[in-house]
């Protein structure tokens, strides 16, 4: 049978509450079957008016009304899918005061009798923090549960009774709990029942979430990257402030946090975590962090009690210590009682997050004095190659140079060959190139081709670390070939005198040709002849167009350009001819199949031809 709830008439609505609010009895359907609150209208309440009353539902659910409950009251859902429209709505219930909203509202038990896989659309949208919230979740399934298509939101209390919990399905969702006056909490946890994450490679597709987190306040995150991994985590509120804490975990560890080159460097555990506070970049909390043995390398298995929380920082990577400073320990860990003698605890208090609209990533490595770790180089492209409109490329590169060694090192030289990187191009200039912390000089005349020194520094001391920024302007129109892999390389002696090198990692760029063609100017002089500028391309671009003078003021803009700029200006300048002139251009290409963008710069003239 289909149950299809409907409100549009006072006895149905009645109809509905006698039999699930007042009997002991239990909705029965089949597999294939639906029970639906049809519309926002509709309503269907559940109370526990024995105390021992429950509503078991068999079939799938499909909610876009308003699901009732009181305190105490139980449903058991059994159906393959549950399905929340972003309008559906959980309210509590109190039988002859349906106005009264206690904090506490019902458990749905996803319990599937099929011993199959369930799956839960939750209609909750994480960043807008709007749509449907269960007050209570139980999960009992032995086989999988999976979210789907929208975010899931539960305001009291989180269950894991058995199996995992898949925060994804076809995309990446998100678990949201908290927004109470309660305290969000989860329970009965363990290594094998969390929830998974779903990682793959670098990108981290879902995260678990916690709102309004007080002072003091302790929460966990029982997680894994994948089925078998669980490695969770739990903060510590220290900040006054109330703050929403969301994280994840991911495999791997890359020398940009989130991405970059993965690290393959042994004595790292090949886990990050990732927590972010979105509403309050301030927020210091105390970070346990979990991992099984099983995940460790020799490295760090030979120094584990010697080993630490790294966090990212943005320019000077992954952090390093030689000792461990007083927030450091491996006496707490993240769960109410030590897991097994198969995992591993750490903690750090962290002052704030360094960047609180990215959030912070967070890894496990050994301390510094027993890694003889040597200088460590990196090296990767600052964004996109920009086209020019004469065909060339701008290019910025970023390279990190670290001593991660107890030792100073002497007489370092840093090498950077753009000929064996760019063997195909017409031609190449060095543009600019500095050093942000002037810990290393760099060779004025380094030209990447008959002079390949970029950068000298008589002494590297233990731990410091310097940035190099280098500008190229790549003339690639005649190559065929687009993708490029360049790597730096460096060389230093220790006190005995012995040499050493590192390589960088490699850094590749793709120089992507420009389907466009920019004219040097036009004439808008009304006689049917070059009166608009146009720009030619083809069908799978979209243009955006910005026009300033030669005293540097915006004269035109049109975001979406049609070729249609008749020499009349916009904004301050609305409506009024443009004198003749030389004027700059931005003008920014975007693909449509792969959203990729790239932006060219051109000075073109407009010139009336007069009688």
């Amino acid at each position: 049978m289909n149950e299809r709830i409907k409100g549009n008439k006072t006895y149905s609505l009645i109809a509905v509450t006698i039999i699930f609010v007042f009997c002991h009895q239990k909705l029965h359907a089949q597999e294939t079957d639906h029970l639906y609150i049809s519309q926002a209208t509709d309503s269907f309440y559940v109370a526990n008016t024995h105390k021992t009353d429950t509503v078991a539902i068999y079939g799938n659910m499909e909610h876009n009304g308003v699901f009732g409950t009181t305190k105490g009251a139980y449903i058991f859902f059994m159906g393959s899918r549950w399905q929340n429209s972003s309008k559906a709505l959980f309210e509590n219930f109190i039988p002859n005061n349906p106005a009264a909203k206690p904090s506490d509202g019902g458990v749905f038990n996803i319990s599937n009798r099929w011993n199959a896989l369930q799956v839960i659309e939750g209609g909750y949208q994480k960043t807008t923090q709007t749509g449907p919230v269960f007050p209570n979740i139980v999960f009992s399934n032995p086989y999988p549960v999976c979210l789907d298509a929208s975010d899931l939101a539960v305001l009291n209390s989180i269950q894991m009774d058995t199996g995992k919990v898949y925060l994804y399905l076809n995309t990446y969702q998100s678990l949201v709990l908290g927004g109470g006056r309660l305290k969000p909490k989860i329970l009965n946890y363990n290594r094998n029942k969390f929830f998974v994450t779903g990682a793959k490679d670098n990108a981290f597709r879902s995260m678990l979430c916690y709102r309004n987190i007080s002072a003091n306040d302790s929460i966990v995150f029982p997680y894994g990257a994948t089925a078998n991994s669980y490695t969770p985590a739990a903060i510590i509120h220290k900040s006054e402030v109330v703050a929403n804490y969301h994280s994840s975990v991911f495999n791997g560890v890359y020398t940009l946090g989130g991405t970059g080159d993965l690290i393959s460097d042994s004595s790292f555990i090949p886990k990050t975590w990732y927590v972010s506070t979105p509403d309050n970049g301030q927020a210091s909390y105390q970070l346990n962090l979990q991992h099984s043995l099983s995940d460790e390398f020799p490295l760090f298995t030979n120094s584990r009690t010697n080993s630490f929380i790294s966090t990212y920082n943005a320019g000077n990577g992954w952090d390093s210590l030689v000792a461990y400073p007083p927030f450091v320990n491996t006496g707490l860990h993240p769960s109410d009682q030590q897991d097994s003698d198969s995992a591993f605890y750490h903690w750090r208090i962290l002052s704030r997050i360094i960047e609180a609209d990215k959030g912070n990533y967070y890894t496990k490595r050994v301390l510094e004095k027993y890694n003889n770790a040597g200088i460590r180089l990196y090296k990767y492209a600052v964004g996109q190659p920009e086209a020019v409109s004469d065909g060339s490329y701008n290019l910025v590169y970023k390279i990190i140079l670290y001593n991660a060694d107890l030792r100073a090192f002497k007489n370092l030289e840093i090498y950077d060959n753009l000929a064996a990187a760019f063997p195909l191009v017409s031609g190449y200039k060095v543009t600019a190139l500095y050093a942000v912390n002037g810990l290393v000089t760099v060779n004025l005349h380094y030209d990447g081709l008959q002079d390949t020194l970029l950068a000298t520094a008589p002494q590297i001391s233990t731990m410091l670390s310097d940035t190099l920024y280098l500008l190229l302007n790549i003339q690639a129109q005649n190559s065929s070939k687009m993708s490029y892999d360049n790597t730096a390389f460096a060389s230093y002696q220790g006190s005995n005198g012995s040499t050493y090198s590192v390589a960088s990692n490699t850094a590749s760029v793709a120089l992507k040709p420009v389907k466009i063609r920019i004219p040097e100017g036009f004439s808008p002089d009304g006689d049917g002849i070059n009166d608009n500028y146009v720009i030619e391309h083809g069908p799978d671009l979209l243009v955006s167009l910005v026009v300033y003078n030669r005293w540097g003021n915006l004269v035109y803009q049109n975001n979406q350009y049609q070729n249609d700029w008749d020499g009349k200006g916009s904004h301050n300048y609305q409506g009024r001819d443009l004198e003749d002139g030389t004027y700059y251009l931005l003008i920014t290409v975007k693909d449509i199949h792969d959203q990729t963008e790239q932006k060219l710069v051109k000075f073109i003239t407009l010139k009336r031809n007069k009688p």
